[in-house]
């Protein structure tokens, strides 16, 4: 689940943040797949991005969280080193930093 990065102010994590590659998505782009291996967290700049578990039989892909501005993904796979827990779809036009 989304991680809301506060403060705003860190200088170390700012300075983490100056030098991560900014990636723009566009709304419906796989950001990343459920099951893939993690080595890295990212943070959204802009806009949102849609986590989701994947389809089961009739059952349709279901939203199970949203990460908007100033929040982290991945951040349980790096933890925890477990492989990604959910699926993660660009909800709009969006920047996130890897």
């Amino acid at each position: 689940m989304p991680l809301q990065v506060i403060p705003r102010r860190d200088r170390k994590l700012n300075s983490l943040i100056k030098k991560a590659t900014p990636m723009a998505y566009r709304k419906g782009r796989l950001i990343y797949r459920r099951g893939e291996p993690s080595t890295m967290v990212m943070l959204v700049l802009e806009g949102h991005v849609h986590l989701t578990l994947p389809k089961t039989g009739a059952n349709r892909g279901r939203i199970v969280g949203i990460a908007g501005p100033r929040e982290l993904l991945g951040l349980e796979a790096v933890t925890l080193d477990v492989p990604r827990r959910y699926t993660a779809i660009a909800g709009s036009a969006c920047t996130v930093i890897h």
